[in-house]
């Protein structure tokens, strides 16, 4: 494909595209109950950093949740001002050190997880 064909490809592609918000919203939902799924495999493995790299994923879209359900949208991947928008006690059950119990941690993070996804779906199903 020459460069004036790919270039006319690309700008038909980004011409066409239409934002989408609650496919959006549904995507996030799903990746975090996949992300949150997964732990439980990940600790009877034994795999701290790749527990600790999970979950700093389900922070991401725990945190994204939370910006789409306050009427966010603009700057989705990475949400401005994300700190600002989950408490403090929220923040410390969401984050692992590698020195926690991750039994504890895991059930921090599923109870968690269940209540913003439940509010998210609520969310979803009233726009």
């Amino acid at each position: 494909m020459g460069d004036d064909k790919l270039k006319l490809e690309l700008e038909k592609l980004l011409n066409d595209y239409i934002y989408n918000f609650k496919e959006e919203l549904a995507f996030t939902i799903s990746r975090l109950k996949y992300y949150v799924k997964s732990l439980p495999r990940i600790m009877g493995k034994k795999d701290l950093y790749k527990y600790y790299f999970h979950n700093n994923i389900i922070i991401h879209e725990y945190v994204k949740l939370i910006y789409f359900i306050n009427g966010n949208r603009s700057y989705s991947y990475l949400p401005r001002y994300a700190y600002e928008m989950v408490d403090l006690n929220i923040w410390r059950k969401l984050i692992y050190t590698f020195e926690e119990d991750q039994e504890k941690h895991y059930n921090n993070i599923k109870k968690l997880t269940d209540d913003i996804i439940l509010r998210a779906y609520n969310y979803l199903n009233s726009i």
